[in-house]
């Protein structure tokens, strides 16, 4: 299978996850890794799954938190009008639970997926402060891929 893994990153977090879901499922796939802000709306056509990632941010001057990583929002804004309702999908975001929204970028992320008439194959991936949890947010990305792997071979 194709897969093809974006994500958009302030911080490093998101890019990390990134790999790491990458390497995971480039034991049994072909996968490539892009920033979604070198990613245009046909890139997704020859892959047979599209990984979403980014990080929530609060970086508004009210300070609403709960937002998606800008470079998602001009993707989204590119994408207007495009469809793909044969096109498989998975979401995770990073987070931190003391945010009032916790990961609610991946929450954005499935709606967009709906919006493009996408199929999202597994519940999204939700990662709390991973770079002060990163021993068990690998776990949680390795259980993840199995999960994402079985469903993969049952779809």
């Amino acid at each position: 299978m194709k897969i093809l893994v974006c994500y958009a990153t302030y911080s490093g977090g998101t890019q990390k996850a990134a790999e790491f879901i990458t390497q995971e499922l480039s034991q049994h796939h072909v996968v490539t890794l892009k920033k979604i802000a070198d990613t245009v709306p046909s890139d997704f056509e020859p892959f047979d799954l599209v990984i979403l990632g980014s990080c929530t941010w609060e970086r508004t001057s009210d300070k609403k938190d709960g937002q998606l990583h800008i470079a998602f929002e001009e993707f989204i804004t590119k994408t207007a009008g495009t469809k793909f309702p044969e096109k498989k999908f998975a979401v995770f975001g990073l987070g931190d639970t003391d945010y009032l929204h916790f990961c609610r970028a991946a929450e954005y992320l499935s709606a967009f997926v709906k919006d493009i008439q996408g199929t999202e194959i597994i519940t999204p991936l939700k990662l709390n402060s991973f770079f002060f949890n990163q021993k068990e947010s690998i776990e949680q990305i390795k259980t993840w891929t199995q999960g994402l792997e079985a469903t993969i071979h049952s779809v």
